[in-house]
């Protein structure tokens, strides 16, 4: 194990504005950021860092949130970063919240993906366990857990249950030596207190059962008028219209984007409006669209009473 202060191992890859990749517990730069880095390094210059016990980082003998915020501060600087927007995923909110509190100069934007502001019981619980099975060398047992507290139910269960075995392997091998390290941080790092005092354009990305902490103690700015900056979102990014690569656009000074329109709600796309008169081309409907939208029409005109059936 190394001795601190903490080294970490980095690429740098891109040019412009600076970004700062912060991975989660039991994970990597190549396992959560592979598939985002490409269209990052278009137009950024992105520092892509293994925490301690990750890819080629070796494990430290101490592992705080706090050091490892440093650390990042200091590969942003060797790669001659002033300012930057950091990105964290998991574990890497915790580190992503500290180093903005800690920098503030230095920060221009966060992305807080599937994040927490502390450990609530469940996840305490769940890391206990996480601790004890790799205490143990049961890496059957972790990646089983894992693939129950990690995935989706409709992705797991869609999995051909021929596959299953690759797809536990493929867990193992992905399992770092500094996980039970990196799980530590985890329960005893609370950001509470950190996130009253984020000031600068902040992404909330959260799973459908994802935890309500960080987007809850952000300032109330940002909760009242989403659009200026903060978002929590339960179904991805892209249902939002906020993406990573939307947010770091503060560091070339761009505004977000607007939000576009949500899609219709369910009585709109059966035909059905809220006025409660009735629709002349569908009696039996409340006035729809179709109708409203119709040229010469107007909406007033959708409360006509239908036309009287003919006699037979």
């Amino acid at each position: 194990m190394t001795r601190l202060p903490i080294s970490l191992s980095a690429t740098v890859r891109g040019s412009g504005p600076g970004v700062l990749l912060a991975h989660g517990a039991g994970g990597s730069i190549a396992g959560n950021f592979t598939t985002l880095i490409p269209s990052l390094v278009a137009h950024h210059t992105v520092v892509a860092a293994d925490f301690p016990g990750s890819g080629a980082t070796p494990r430290a003998d101490v592992l705080t949130a706090d050091l490892m915020a440093d650390a990042l501060v200091a590969q942003a600087d060797a790669a001659g970063l002033d300012t930057f927007t950091v990105i964290g995923y998991s574990m890497g909110t915790l580190v992503s919240v500290r180093l903005a509190a800690r920098h503030p100069e230095r920060v221009r934007g966060l992305v807080l993906t599937a994040g927490l502001a502390k450990a609530d019981n469940r996840v305490l619980a769940s890391l206990d366990l996480w601790q004890k099975l790799l205490a143990h060398g049961d890496l059957e047992a972790f990646a089983r857990f894992t693939a129950l507290s990690g995935f989706s139910p409709g992705f797991f269960n869609a999995m051909p249950e021929d596959q299953l075995p690759s797809f536990y392997n493929l867990l193992i091998k992905g399992v770092p030596a500094g996980a039970a390290e990196q799980a530590a941080v985890v329960q005893t790092t609370d950001t509470t207190g950190d996130l009253a005092g984020i000031s600068v354009p902040t992404l909330v990305i959260a799973p459908p059962a994802g935890r309500p902490g960080i987007a809850r103690e952000l300032p109330g700015p940002g909760r009242r008028h989403p659009g200026r900056g903060v978002r929590r979102t339960r179904h991805g990014p892209h249902r939002h219209g906020r993406t990573p690569r939307t947010v770091v656009q503060a560091d070339r000074g761009l505004p977000l984007p607007p939000r576009p329109l949500s899609p219709p709600p369910a009585w709109v796309r059966s035909g059905r409006a809220a006025t409660g008169a009735r629709c002349p081309c569908r009696p039996r409907d409340i006035a729809c669209p179709r109708c409203r939208r119709r040229p010469g029409r107007t909406p007033s005109s959708a409360t006509a009473a239908p036309a009287a059936r003919p006699p037979r």
